[in-house]
C-alpha cells in the first residue's frame, strides 16, 4: 500500500503490482489531508437483512447479496409449504457482491442462509417469494 503524502489517495497492489485499489477520499481542492495510510483486517456485519430476488422463468433463479457482510462464503436458498418447513434448494459460494443461485422447484415460502468459511449460519432472512 501507498499513501500519497499530504494528498487524499491509496494506492494498494497485489503480489504482482498490479493496483487492486486506486483511491481518493476528497478533492484536491478540499480541506482533507492526510499523510498516513493503514491497511488492517476488518470484519463486517451489517444491520440489514440480505436482499434476495426470485425469478419466475422456467427455471427460478435466486439472486443474493447482504452490502457490507465480509464473512459470508456460502449463499442457500431454503423452500417449503410452511415457514417451519424449510429445505435446501440450491447453494452456491459467494460470488462477489451479488451471487445468482439456480433453484429447481418454486415454493410457497423461500429464504436465504449466509454461511461463513467455518459453514455457521451468520443469518437467515424468509419471505414469501410472492412479496
Amino acid at each position: 500500500m501507498v499513501g500519497w503524502g499530504i494528498r487524499p489517495y491509496f494506492t494498494t497492489f497485489d503480489v504482482n503490482d498490479a493496483v487492486i485499489h486506486d483511491v481518493q477520499f476528497g478533492t484536491d481542492q478540499s480541506t482533507v489531508h492526510s499523510y498516513r495510510a493503514f491497511k488492517s483486517p476488518w470484519t463486517a456485519y451489517p444491520k440489514t437483512i440480505p436482499s434476495f430476488v426470485m425469478t419466475n422463468g422456467s427455471v427460478p433463479e435466486a439472486y443474493v447479496s447482504w452490502n457490507g457482510a465480509t464473512e459470508v462464503s456460502t449463499w442457500r436458498v431454503l423452500g417449503g409449504a410452511t415457514p417451519t418447513d424449510l429445505v435446501e434448494l440450491s447453494s452456491n459460494l459467494r460470488l462477489g457482491f451479488e451471487t445468482k443461485l439456480n433453484v429447481s422447484v418454486a415454493t410457497e415460502f423461500v429464504a436465504v442462509a449466509a454461511y461463513d468459511a467455518l459453514v455457521s449460519p451468520l443469518v437467515l432472512h424468509l419471505r414469501n417469494p410472492l412479496d
